[in-house]
């Protein structure tokens, strides 16, 4: 199978892996605007608090669904009058069977980006923590910090979600789509891995999945990045089924003979929406067997396939997973041609709508993603994969290619 890796190049890039189309100039372009009119082509409205919230927090105003890269699903209910907040687990692999203990935010507001943080209950004893949560109010998208303990140990864990519930029809949902997913083993956490590759909506809501490849629409087949067809069974997509339900929450159900088996008491993969300037994207809770069939758990994000504008790309984006002199959260400044740490000294070559394609170690074209090339510890060729999700959030491997940053437009 081939494997896929970021590089922008100075020119750009184009073509390959579904339609593209160009984004609109910066100087036209309102990104809240764009983001409503996606909220509303996909039907997609705020989360609606229900009575299970208001009754975890006395007269709760909001709520968002948020994805943790331990593989697990959250819901951040709020009182934005008291400030008081819980979490409520959504799906879980960990044991959390119930809501957490109460906690109270303080929110900050620095331009469109509101930020929530504060304790609930005791931190390091059951059902205690911590959130740093991030919210863009342009795209009402989420990228921040939890750690939660399950009453066993304390899941520290990035996450990323939405305000946001899909509509009843998954129709405007169609097209080709660029992934990448952070797994580990879920009984110890240990093997973190990273993939990327494409996968294809149909309008009736089946997906067929292309790890380290391609799709072809024509064939139906996943294809080498060079556009040939193995022969060796990995040309056979992974096959699911997409369904939403009367309160917006995607599903994906296993279907077909290719596909993914669940862990036992496991019926189905959770998933949410995001609603960018452009296009959807899909969060989705990772919890499935491997081969070995061992449980693995993590994030799985998809963003609808749309050429990279680089003067829409660059800017200064927070990353609150990476490292910077021996801290955690960072800046990055990106141009079209590179990233640069803020107040640290790593900087790497990117090159727009392409991937590196290890299996012939070129770049080959791939609109929406971007392939970042530099050096690792040992002074030896590094080659990145990432991709937009909105014009304020991207996402991109980290240097050990097993997990997965999130980076958000200061």
């Amino acid at each position: 199978m081939l494997g896929l890796a970021l590089g922008l190049s100075a020119c750009g890039g184009g073509g390959g892996g579904g339609s593209a189309t160009a984004t609109p100039s910066p100087a036209s372009y309102d990104v809240a605007s764009s983001s409503a009119s996606m909220a509303s082509a996909l039907g997609a409205t705020d989360i609606a608090v229900s009575a299970g919230d208001t009754a975890a927090v006395a007269g709760a105003t909001s709520a968002m669904d948020m994805t943790a890269d331990v593989g697990d699903t959250w819901r951040f209910v709020f009182n934005a009058f008291t400030s008081k907040f819980k979490l409520l687990p959504l799906q879980t692999a960990y044991g959390l069977t119930q809501t957490s203990d109460e906690g109270t935010f303080t929110k900050t507001t620095s331009g469109t980006i509101d930020t929530y943080s504060g304790n609930f209950g005791t931190p390091g004893q059951a059902n205690g923590g911590s959130i740093t949560i991030k919210y863009d109010t342009r795209t009402k998208s989420l990228i921040g910090s939890v750690s939660w303990h399950n009453g066993t140990t304390t899941l520290s864990s990035a996450v990323t979600g939405s305000k946001l519930a899909m509509g009843a029809s998954i129709t405007s949902l169609a097209g080709d789509y660029v992934f990448a997913n952070q797994a580990r083993n879920q009984s110890n956490g240990q093997s973190p891995s990273s993939t990327p590759g494409t996968l294809n909506i149909a309008s009736n809501g089946l997906v067929k999945l292309c790890p380290g490849a391609k799709y072809n629409a024509a064939s139906g087949n996943c294809l080498r990045l060079d556009g040939t067809t193995p022969n060796d069974g990995s040309q056979i997509p992974v096959t699911l089924q997409l369904a939403a339900n009367a309160g917006g929450n995607l599903t994906l159900t296993p279907t077909g003979s290719n596909t993914l088996t669940l862990p036992n008491g496991v019926t189905h993969i959770k998933a949410h929406i995001q609603a960018g300037d452009l296009g959807p994207v899909l969060v989705i809770d990772q919890d499935w067997l491997n081969a070995s069939n061992v449980r693995r758990t993590g994030v799985f994000v998809a963003a609808r396939i749309q050429a990279i504008d680089s003067a829409k790309f660059s800017g200064n984006f927070y990353c609150p997973t990476i490292q910077v002199n021996g801290n955690t959260g960072g800046t990055i400044r990106v141009t079209p041609t590179s990233f640069n740490l803020v107040g640290g000294s790593q900087a790497a070559v990117i090159a727009i709508n392409k991937v590196y394609d290890t299996g012939t170690s070129v770049e080959r074209d791939l609109a929406g993603a971007f392939h970042m090339t530099g050096t690792d510890s040992n002074n030896q060729p590094l080659h990145q994969f990432g991709f937009q999700l909105s014009s304020s959030l991207f996402v991109f491997q980290n240097g050990g290619l097993d997990r997965l940053n999130f980076c958000q437009r200061t």
